[in-house]
């Protein structure tokens, strides 16, 4: 079954907001899962993992603004293919439905980010 982000027992809503200054406060309303069995631990680990080490990779310079939204999208494009890649790998539940694995590889990313922001993109390789 993949990743139920349906609010079962032991999950709890709160809100992330952008303070602005880079800082993050808590408020509300980010799906934050109080338990998940050890499978899909490992499974959200090994894909968020592969998300953010292409993502925090060294950057390209760049001349123009144009080129800066540019090798941002390639970087992007990068990490998510390699993050779907690690799914696929890794789950017993990716199907051959691109559209279905790219929907969860996405929300299985927006949780490990949303549990804590400032460890998910500053915080020790891993």
């Amino acid at each position: 079954m993949p990743f139920s982000f349906d609010l079962p027992d032991g999950w709890r809503l709160e809100h992330i907001e952008n303070t602005g200054k880079g800082q993050m406060e808590r408020a509300g309303m980010t799906l934050t899962p109080g338990h998940l069995p050890e499978e899909q631990r490992k499974i959200l680990r090994a894909v968020a993992l592969a998300y953010r080490r292409v993502m925090r990779g060294a950057e390209e310079p760049a001349a123009t603004r144009a080129e800066e939204a540019r090798l941002a999208q390639k970087r992007q494009s990068e990490a998510l293919a390699a993050a779907t890649a690690e799914y696929r790998r890794l789950s017993p539940w990716a199907t051959g439905d691109k559209r279905a694995v790219s929907a969860e590889v996405n929300r299985i990313i927006a949780a490990a980010i949303n549990v804590d922001p400032q460890w998910f993109w500053h915080g020790p390789d891993a």
